[in-house]
């Protein structure tokens, strides 16, 4: 994963540096945006792999790899070679869907990884799992959105800002349980 991202860096420095900018030069740093960006996108996914939510981690590096490769394939590609004669998207409707469900599965890790699941606080845990279901709800509503042209504006709004409004509550409450469990275990260490 590393190496993707030094090796896409090291194209995206070469098409910066080139005097004109032209198709290829912008197909690089389109193949190198969508590299990076996937590499961040799939580091919380493998974390989960080996902890409880494994396959949520499965999933989520699986359709966000699937969903870059298919990007990087349109960016490469005439897009209209893609589509059919009779106006056929479904090609990018699997892809977006992919790319969605796949940062879906990525923001379910990041949220998992605060540890708040691991506390013995009932409201902590209920707020864990009302972020977890908001992030759910919002994939869902945007890969209907990706697939049909019926979306709920005012359902959409309020899931994308609830989950905006629980990411911040877990991740604030986790980095807080975090600092708090360090000062908690020093003590120990050093009375030991």
């Amino acid at each position: 994963l590393i190496l993707f991202a030094i090796v896409s860096a090291a194209f995206g420095l070469y098409a910066i540096l080139t005097p004109e900018m032209g198709t290829l030069e912008g197909q690089i740093l389109g193949t190198s945006l969508t590299i990076t960006l996937a590499s961040i996108a799939i580091l919380p996914c493998l974390r989960q792999m080996s902890q409880a939510l494994g396959p949520i981690g499965w999933a989520g590096a699986s359709l966000n790899a699937i969903g870059a490769l298919m990007l990087i394939n349109t960016i490469w590609e005439d897009p209209f070679q893609i589509i059919d004669h009779q106006g056929d998207y479904s090609y990018f409707n699997v892809m977006l869907s992919c790319i969605t469900a796949g940062l879906t599965c990525s923001h379910i890790s990041v949220l998992v990884m605060s540890g708040l699941y691991k506390l013995q606080n009932a409201f902590l845990s209920l707020v864990l799992t009302a972020g977890v279901i908001c992030s759910l709800a919002l994939g869902a509503q945007l890969t209907s959105l990706i697939w049909s042209d019926f979306v709920n504006e005012r359902l959409l709004t309020a899931s994308g800002l609830l989950t905006a409004c629980f990411t911040i509550v877990i991740l604030v409450c986790g980095f807080l349980y975090s600092k708090k469990a360090s000062v908690l275990e020093g003590p120990a260490e050093e009375a030991a």
